[in-house]
């Protein structure tokens, strides 16, 4: 007999968790407002302190837990900020990606170089160059003077300007005394496959001057990775009776449109019978303005399709995503001392200083799944929690062996994943989605943990 374990509590923040409400202020004494990424940051340090999930996977030496945290371009009064909240979302997923990667397995290079020149001859005879010349540069440069000749005396000839007019178009002459460049350049490398990562905690917040941020806590175990290649490699995946659940469709049928504002990326879940169940959830923006009726429903048709493809997405990457990550960072300082002599024979010593730094950042995912029974459990339309001006439309997405041996079966293709004892009625059904309720007002919002940590 097969137990019916119930879902976890939805509660947003369980009893005894963190209060956010500290993160609000960068001190004390809360004069001073945080940004909308410093908030993002402290919620996700509180939260893996503070709340009983974060704290039992911190401590959990079979799981691996990173997050990354990214501010959304767009102002939150901007007519395309869903869109660019939804792209915001993506680019912190892929943060915490990379450093999983590069968790795994990382190349790093190193190359430090230094030039140092001093002329302390009194005539400045010396002759500084910042790298050696080639003989095709010796001649490109030759070229150029005799080019510079020739449009000099077409200045005179056709333009009749003189020589001190001509010249004050040329740029000074420069002498260098001193040069001292420094120069460290890095180049970090991380490459491999990012399957079975789960996105349990998603952070939001928007700050007093109207900007926002958006962060993500991700998880990685080898239970999610074992599920991930399974589906990956087409596989039979048999059910687990011991982690028996409900119907998926009653898991999401229990969230609100509203709540669902905060949903991004796969979840695994079991159903009744013990399948394992990816769900994904995606979003996208709607932008209105001034639009007739019917203008706005084609913007929010177009935009549920946005969403839709977003949610397959996600599941896709968490079956099979390979992953190239790649930051070079170059630093470093420059000090010269020279003199330019312009011209008239005016002479003017120069004394520079700087710091030189750069970074580059890289990234390219890519995921390919061939899946039968791939479709969508549930859409959605909500206004966001905070920003209430702001229309959302949404997706769940799933797919699931039960789901798949469903389709099949329509196809008369015969049964994969069901042993034949079984009838078809066990698969998962869905639930229409509920109203939308009222936003809440307020500076920050959050993801429920729809997963618990015996899941992982």
């Amino acid at each position: 007999m097969l137990m019916i374990i119930a879902p976890a509590s939805w509660s947003q923040e369980t009893a005894g968790g963190p209060d956010y409400e500290r993160c609000r202020y960068e001190d004390d004494s809360g004069r001073q407002a945080a940004t909308a990424g410093d908030q993002i940051s402290c919620q996700i340090e509180m939260w893996k302190r503070e709340d009983p999930l974060g704290r039992e996977l911190s401590r959990n030496p079979n799981v691996l837990m990173v997050d990354g945290s990214e501010t959304v371009a767009l102002h939150v009064d901007d007519r395309n900020w869903g869109k660019s909240r939804a792209l915001a979302y993506a680019r912190a997923y892929l943060s915490a990606m990379g450093e999983f990667v590069g968790l795994r397995r990382q190349r790093v290079e190193v190359e430090t170089t230094r030039l140092y020149f001093s002329d302390l001859s009194d005539d400045g005879a010396g002759i500084f160059r910042e790298e050696p010349t080639s003989f095709l540069e010796r001649i490109e440069e030759k070229e150029a003077m005799l080019l510079e000749g020739q449009l000099d005396q077409a200045l005179k000839d056709e333009l009749g300007m003189s020589d001190d007019q001509i010249d004050r178009l040329s740029p000074p002459d420069k002498i260098t005394r001193f040069r001292d460049d420094f120069l460290r350049r890095s180049v970090t490398e991380s490459v491999g496959s990012a399957s079975g990562l789960i996105p349990v905690k998603t952070f939001e917040a928007v700050d007093t001057e109207g900007n926002s941020a958006i962060g993500v806590v991700v998880v990685f175990s080898e239970r999610m990775a074992r599920v991930a290649a399974s589906i990956a490699d087409d596989r039979r995946i048999p059910p687990d009776p011991e982690r028996a659940r409900y119907p998926v469709g009653e898991w999401i049928g229990e969230l609100s449109d509203e709540e669902l504002t905060t949903q991004f990326g796969v979840r695994l879940w079991w159903d009744e019978r013990g399948y394992p169940v990816v769900v994904s959830f995606g979003q996208w923006g709607v932008t209105l303005g001034n639009l007739s009726n019917r203008q706005k429903d084609r913007a929010r048709r177009a935009a549920a399709v946005q969403a839709e493809n977003d949610a397959r997405s996600g599941l896709v990457e968490f079956i099979n995503v390979a992953t190239s990550f790649s930051t070079e960072s170059i630093r470093g300082e420059i000090v010269e001392e020279s003199t330019r002599l312009h011209t008239g024979g005016i002479a003017e010593d120069v004394e520079l200083a700087s710091v030189v730094d750069v970074a580059i950042e890289e990234a390219k995912t890519r995921s390919v799944a061939d899946l039968t029974g791939l479709g969508i459990l549930r859409t959605w339309s909500a206004r966001h929690p905070i920003a209430a001006d702001q229309e959302l439309v949404g997706a769940v997405a799933y797919w699931s062996p039960a789901r798949e041996d469903v389709i099949r079966t329509g196809l008369g293709l015969g049964l994969r994943h069901v042993p034949d004892s079984e009838s078809r009625a066990g698969a998962e059904s869905s639930t229409e989605p509920e109203s939308a309720s009222e936003p809440t007002p307020s500076g920050r919002t959050q993801s429920k943990a729809l997963m618990d940590a015996a899941d992982f």
